[in-house]
């Protein structure tokens, strides 16, 4: 099963749910919350589902997505 996300719907959730926003290097956002740090590349196309994976696993969302 392939879980696809842009990258600007990663974004949305992360600040929807009250992550900090912090400018990373070049296309990097980082995002801090309770001592936690998440990293999304805002690049063109979807997140690969390994990196999305990390991503869900640092925020603490749910694997795999529910649709």
């Amino acid at each position: 099963m392939r879980i696809q996300m842009r990258p600007i719907e990663a974004i949305r959730r992360l600040r929807r749910e009250g992550w900090d926003e912090r400018q990373g290097k070049g296309s990097h956002l980082i995002f801090r919350k309770e001592g936690k740090r998440v990293v999304v590349a805002n690049h063109p196309g979807d997140i690969p589902t390994g990196t999305l994976r990390e991503i869900a696993r640092q925020a603490e969302w749910e694997w795999p997505p529910k649709a």
